[in-house]
């Protein structure tokens, strides 16, 4: 089975990332949403793991020294989060996996996909195919972007 790809979707509130996700989402089976980690209450209508992955600061504290995170942040005395291993079992499972980040994200997106590929068992692969491509005149422009914003 192919591996998933991890796509960035970043942008200000209110931007369209919300309907952009909802659309993909409808139309194809092939993407899953990133599920944040948070230890904030649960609001009406939010559900565990399917909104949220709801847990207690010290459950969270415990996998950010666990190095459990794909990113953390605190905000308004609430952690939040992306999982790495939710994300990774997505990815295992062939999924496109969309990161829907609020906010400027370039710090994020250069981190997050510089992890990812570090804990990609294939991390040789995309180094020599970052290799080949310099050497054709092509690049990855998705990882350029990331790293020029």
């Amino acid at each position: 089975m192919k591996k998933g790809s991890l796509i960035v979707l970043s942008g200000f509130s209110g931007a369209g990332k919300g309907t952009i996700v909802k659309r993909l989402l409808e139309k194809h089976d092939t993407y899953a949403l990133s599920i944040s980690m948070t230890t904030r209450d649960p609001r009406p209508g939010e559900e565990e793991g399917k909104s949220y992955f709801f847990r207690s600061d010290e459950e969270f504290e415990k996998t950010i020294a666990e190095d459990g995170f794909l990113e953390y942040a605190r905000y308004c005395d609430h952690y939040y989060g992306t999982p790495l291993a939710y994300v990774e079992e997505c990815l295992q499972k062939g999924q496109d996996v969309i990161l829907e980040i609020t906010g400027n994200s370039s710090d994020f997106c250069y981190r997050s996909l510089s992890r990812c590929f570090k804990r990609a068992s294939d991390r040789k692969r995309h180094r020599d195919r970052g290799r080949d491509q310099k050497a054709s005149g092509k690049s990855c422009r998705g990882i350029q972007r990331c790293r020029k914003l």
